[in-house]
């Protein structure tokens, strides 16, 4: 039971990590090639 927990904060942690790292690196694309728009 113990180990099912901790896989599920294992595997959220990993998909919010994830999301986080797209998110910069379009940021990071949109200030290069200056596509500044409503997402930014």
């Amino acid at each position: 039971m113990n180990i099912s927990k901790l896989l599920i904060i294992k595997i959220s942690h990993t998909i919010i990590w994830l999301f986080f790292n797209v998110v910069i690196f379009y940021i990071l694309y949109a200030a290069i090639f200056n596509k500044i728009d409503i997402w930014i």
